[in-house]
């Protein structure tokens, strides 16, 4: 089978999980909001946003540098894989245990700090899901770095629809934002148990055994591991930071707006998520065997086919964010709107960003890609510390935007250094996927005033895409023969 089979292959099993993953997150957001009052929901997503920024110390960035050794020796000496796993595991097994005890020590603290006592048992009992959480993520950078995107992405499906099950249920059983929380832990405790076995079954024993560790492993891996949880640590505090900060100038009830908005741009991430996590190893390989022609094609043509896809996506998520809002979450959301508005030019940053950011840290740019991220995160610290309190939880958003838009492109610079991107291929994409959103958004948004309920709503949607479709393929930019012939979504 070809380089490029391979990589459609891999990308359409990862791209089945993402749409697994996605659907059911969609579904949880649903569920949860109209079984959740709008504080509840709001504490839960508080609650997640603050492990989310502790994860990071729970890891710092070991799992990462070690897929990157695995990539890296099983081209060039395979009796180091069982020692690069063994002291990854090791060392994150040590770093989980340090966190957990610091959550249980400080969580009342934690609580009181921003204002919801309520956060209390939350934060408790939400290490396990801390832990496990960690764990899944682990085992699912294990097997993407032997490339086993097939397991990977089961593995992804399995924590999304545990999550959607187990949350809906104990939600159901009347235990509240508590309910979600624990529905997520035995979600991921079903995860990490099923990733272990896989990574230990198909991959760890079919290594030798008795090869001494490089005198100088355990230090590369640590080193690398440094400008990873950089990256980590000002990614998670774009992401996260935000969404306590909300809650801590507003209400949970903001949050609970951020959040919606932020999780629907998510959404729609889907494709990009499976780009991103497919390609990113195959960089590395592909720079290892000095084939950095075949990775800057591969690399070029996916950024195109993103500026296709996601311009015109957030155009019609811009325009229809009224109506989507009102029908699927209920007037009680509308604060949701604007927010939601504002990070829809987010959606399309993030989209360029994700096989970009991947990429680099296959590519061996880890330390470049944590520079441009630190200086981004403490400017969106700076402007959330400005513009929440000055305009409320579009302020959130608005910081958002300007500081993902700087990182984007500073990202993109480091990475065009590597691959010498055609610019002007990208600019005529450009150019012309933004004629197409533009009659397309038109027509969306005169066709808007015949919405009524979700139904008329999905039928805009549909048209808007057909005239997507109609106008993308009359000016040549998008060739229907060649998607079919190599869905999904990227030409290799």
């Amino acid at each position: 089978m070809s380089k490029s089979s391979n990589i459609a292959t891999r990308l359409q099993s990862e791209l089945i999980g993402q749409i697994i993953y996605t659907l059911s997150s969609a579904m949880i957001v649903v569920v949860l909001t109209r079984l959740l009052t709008s504080e509840e929901y709001g504490l839960f997503y508080l609650t997640l946003s603050i492990f989310s920024i502790v994860g990071i110390f729970a890891k710092l960035g070991i799992d990462k540098s070690a897929a990157k050794y695995i990539t890296e020796y099983k081209n060039t000496n395979e009796g180091q894989i069982r020692n690069v796993i063994k002291f990854s595991f090791g060392s994150f097994l040590f770093l989980i245990s340090i966190s957990s005890i610091a959550i249980l020590i400080f969580s009342e603290h934690v609580a009181y700090f921003l204002g919801e006592p309520e956060l209390i048992p939350l934060l408790s009992i939400g290490v396990m899901f801390l832990i496990f959480s960690a764990a899944t993520g682990f085992a699912r950078k294990t097997l993407q770095a032997f490339e086993n995107i097939k397991y990977a992405s089961i593995l992804n499906g399995i924590v999304g629809l545990g999550k959607l099950a187990f949350s809906a249920v104990f939600v159901l059983l009347g235990l509240g934002a508590l309910g979600a929380l624990l529905g997520y832990i035995t979600a991921t405790i079903v995860a990490t148990i099923f990733g272990f076995i896989i990574v230990y079954k198909f991959h760890y024993i079919n290594y030798p055994a008795s090869i001494p560790i490089e005198t100088d492993l355990r230090r590369r891996i640590i080193e690398y591991s440094i400008p990873l949880t950089g990256s980590k640590a000002a990614d998670k505090l774009d992401k996260e930071i935000d969404t306590i900060l909300v809650g801590f100038f507003l209400n949970p009830t903001a949050v609970g707006y951020y959040v919606i908005s932020k999780q629907i741009i998510e959404f729609i991430q889907v494709p990009i998520n499976a780009v991103g996590f497919t390609l990113s190893p195959t960089f590395g390989s592909e720079k290892a065997n000095d084939r950095i022609d075949n990775a800057q094609i591969i690399y070029q043509r996916a950024i195109g086919n993103i500026l296709l896809l996601y311009i015109p996506a957030a155009t019609g998520l811009i325009i229809i964010a009224d109506p989507l809002v009102r029908l699927i979450f209920g007037e009680e959301y509308i604060g949701a709107i604007p927010v939601l508005q504002t990070l829809g030019v987010y959606a399309i940053l993030l989209a360029v960003a994700k096989p970009t950011s991947h990429g680099l840290d296959y590519l061996g740019r880890a330390k470049e890609r944590s520079i441009a991220k630190g200086l981004t995160s403490v400017l969106n610290f700076i402007l959330n510390l400005i513009f929440i309190p000055m305009i409320g939880v579009s302020g959130a958003a608005v910081a958002t935007v300007i500081t993902f838009s700087i990182y984007t492109l500073s990202i993109f610079y480091i990475i065009n250094k590597e691959f010498s991107v055609k610019i002007g291929y990208l600019i005529h994409i450009l150019i012309n996927v933004t004629f197409v959103s533009i009659i397309m958004g038109g027509a969306v948004y005169i066709l808007l005033n015949y919405v009524a309920n979700l139904i008329t709503l999905i039928g805009v949607v549909l048209i808007g895409v057909v005239i997507w479709l109609v106008l993308s393929v009359s000016i040549g930019i998008l060739d229907i023969e060649k998607v079919v012939d190599e869905l999904p979504i990227v030409k290799w």
